[in-house]
């Protein structure tokens, strides 16, 4: 897919979201102005990646909030089993992980840029949920109950 055809959107995230390995992206550096892999419009002095640089001389101008926001999405760092469904909105914070166990005791790790406060965690299947807060946002850990589906869903407080 070439950069114009997706542009400055989060349409692209669920495409190049590989369930259970986290969020990837290509991050340039050392590119000269008109490098034809920047992202956007840019004019004759920037170019548009994960971080922007102004040229010449590799400025720094920061983060592309569009990129950031769609790669802080949550997701499942260890899933139990098989993967089924999975769904993480970078906008809203919400993440629905659903799966299969042939085994219980097996442990779901799920990073999300949420806080409690914020953000309730449904299970279903799945218990002893701990959490740990992190920079950012938290890690929850949980344990398959028995051999079976099991879901984590974490929603918006109403």
């Amino acid at each position: 897919m070439m950069p114009k055809q997706w542009g400055f959107n989060r349409s692209w995230a669920g495409s190049e979201f590989v369930p259970g390995s986290g969020p990837s992206a290509w991050v340039g550096t050392f590119r000269l102005p008109r490098d034809p892999h920047s992202i956007g419009p840019t004019g004759e002095y920037e170019v548009v990646h994960l971080n922007r640089l102004g040229c010449p001389g590799d400025i720094d101008l920061g983060q592309t909030e569009e990129f950031v926001q769609a790669l802080g999405r949550g997701y499942p760092r260890a899933t139990p089993g098989r993967l089924v469904s999975l769904s993480s909105d970078p906008v809203s914070g919400l993440l629905m992980v659903e799966a299969t166990a042939s085994d219980a005791g097996g442990e779901l790790v799920v990073w999300t840029p949420t806080t409690e406060a914020t953000h309730h965690v449904a299970l279903v299947g799945l218990s002893d949920l701990r959490t740990l807060d992190v920079s950012g946002g938290r890690v929850l850990f949980a344990t398959v109950d028995a051999p079976g589906a099991y879901s984590l869903r974490v929603e918006p407080k109403r």
